[in-house]
Parts: structure tokens; sequence; C-alpha cells
């Protein structure tokens, strides 16, 4: 007799790029049998699962949605499954508030030498996962867009890079983040920084208007990932590079108790992607030559740096990962790539 996962992975195989306007009578079809199946608590775990997927953004709106529903059908085991606009509200709630205690954070990430003239304010309220910017290769004089500024440490690391006669703009869609970036620019004594509101699946910026993009741990913090990255390719000149750092997490790496947690989300693991479709997605929107250059992994006791994960998340990582795992929970990528 099939088991759960194995019809679920039927179900996603059903799914993945196949689902043509006629079939979609049968998406039900296919649901009902996998709840049958599996019976509803491990039904609603692996659907759980599935939407936690990446690849559920590339599915049709109608069908994407008729999973929603499902699992909201199953009543208080799905009410910790967040939709688009619940991931956004959940991301201003948590980083609005980001207290000024993760210069640890900073100073695991960057040298000393470069921290040496960021003002304390952005280094206290550090959120990165890698310096991305050591391979970004910033040419003075090119425009460069930093996408997701938050406290304004690698604004303010790409603007001195960029020198007087080019600019950083720092996109956030936080005004208490852009607030945080102007205070430490002005700190910086630099006037090369030009601050935009704006979210990052509509880039507020003429097509073809920047040299470079750059981002720290911001990209998973999105629930529509391909529409950030074909922003991207559409705002870059041709020629232009993107540099970005971010969190890789594998497919069934997660539990799905963690995965749906609210605080695991803002601290970029529940929304992260594999390594290979986050290459995958690039090179769909329209990127070259993407290369992974580093490759760092994301322990337990590093996500306890960030205040993002609360102690509760923390102790249920430490419950539910088996214990081999608790030093690489994720691994933080550094991805380089360019357009034609």
């Amino acid at each position: 007799m099939i088991d759960c996962t194995d019809a679920m992975r039927q179900l996603w195989e059903y799914l993945d790029g196949t689902v043509e306007v006629a079939d979609r009578a049968l998406v039900d079809e296919h649901l009902a049998r996998c709840r049958r199946c599996c019976g509803e608590r491990d039904f609603a775990i692996e659907l759980r699962r599935m939407l936690a997927d990446s690849r559920t953004e590339e599915l049709p709106d109608d069908v994407r949605r008729r999973l929603y529903d499902t699992l909201e059908g199953l009543g208080s085991m799905s009410s910790d499954l967040m939709r688009s606009d619940e991931v956004k509200e959940l991301v201003r709630r948590a980083y609005r508030h980001v207290p000024p205690t993760t210069s640890a954070v900073a100073y695991k990430i960057y040298g000393a030498e470069e921290l040496a003239g960021v003002p304390a304010a952005a280094v206290n309220r550090a959120l990165g996962v890698a310096n991305h910017l050591r391979f970004a290769d910033i040419r003075p004089g090119e425009t460069i867009l930093d996408i997701g500024c938050g406290g304004g440490i690698d604004t303010i690391l790409a603007a001195r890079r960029a020198g007087p006669g080019g600019r950083v703009i720092a996109l956030d869609f936080l005004p208490e983040m852009l607030d945080r970036t102007r205070r430490a620019v002005a700190e910086a004594g630099l006037a090369n920084v030009e601050l935009l509101d704006g979210e990052m699946e509509a880039i507020p910026l003429p097509d073809a208007s920047v040299d470079l993009i750059v981002s720290n741990g911001v990209v998973n913090l999105s629930p529509r990932k391909a529409r950030v990255m074909a922003e991207c390719a559409r705002v870059l000149r041709p020629g232009g590079r993107l540099c970005i750092s971010d969190l890789t997490v594998g497919q069934d790496d997660l539990p799905p108790e963690i995965a749906t947690q609210p605080a695991a989300w803002a601290g970029c693991v529940a929304g992260a992607l594999a390594e290979d479709d986050f290459v995958r997605k690039l090179e769909k929107a329209g990127f070259q030559a993407v290369e992974v250059l580093d490759r760092q992994p994301l322990s337990i006791d590093d996500c306890a740096l960030y205040p993002l994960f609360s102690d509760e998340v923390i102790a249920l990582m430490r419950r539910l990962i088996p214990a081999d795992r608790h030093a690489d929970v994720a691994i933080s990528v550094v991805i380089r790539a360019r357009l034609a």
C-alpha cells in the first residue's frame, strides 16, 4: 500500500509545472486521495511541507489557492501557515522592533578594519548572514542598489567603495529601517547615499538604471522570490551584476513544526531556498554566469545571536532537529551573477 510520503510526492510530481487548465479539476481528486491515504494529521504536515517549498510559488494561482484552502479546511493544524500578506506583516513587525543587540553578528561576519568607520548604531543592528561585499567587486563611480538596507552597514561600506562619484540606493519598505540607515549614513559623513522607500517585489526604479545589486539575508524574506529576481534583472543595466548573500536550506531539512513558525521565517530559515533552486530561479530571471562563491554553515547557536529567533523557536530547533545537524541547520551562501 502506498504510504503518505509517496502519495504526496506523486501529487507534487503532478503539480510541478505540469498542470494544464483542463486538468485542474483533477487537483481535488489527487488531494482527496492523499488525505485518505495519509490521515488528516499526517496529510496536514505533508501539505504544510509542500507549501513551504519554494516551487509552490511557480504553480498557477488557482492551484496554489486550492492547496491553501485545503489546508485551512483541516482546522487548527493549519493555523500557523502564512500567506503572502501575512509574511509581509510578520516581517514588518519583526524588523520594526529589532533591538540594538546584534554587534556579535557584525563582528562574526565583517573584519575589524571594515567596521572601524561604521557607526555603532549600525553595527549594533547587524542582521546579515555573510560578507557578500568582499565578492562584489564594487567599482568607483557605480550606481549600486542595496536591497533591504536595514541598519545601514552594507550601504555604508558600499558607498565608501563606490566613492564620491558613485551612488548607493538604499531600499527598504520599513520607515524605521530607512530612518536608521539615514542616521548612520549621516554619522558616517557620506553624501552619496539615496534612501528609497519600496518593496523588493516592485522596485520603484526605472529599467536599466543600476550597475550592481547587493543584498544580505533579505531575498528569503519575500514569499515571491521569483518576482524579486525578475525585478533585479529589470533594473540592472545590460552587463549589470548581482552579488547577494542569503541562507539556503534543503527541501526536507526543516521539520514542518519549525518551517511554519513565524520567527523562523523572520530569521530567513523557514523561507529559505535550496541552493540549486536559488541558482535556477536566477537563471530563469535572465541571469548568466551564476556562481556560488562562498558557503558557511549556520548553527543553532548562530541563530540564537539573532533576536528574530524567539527562545521558543530556538528550543524547538534543539528538540526537533537531529543533534548531528545542530551545527549546520542552514548554509549561508554568497551568489554572484550578471546580465548579458
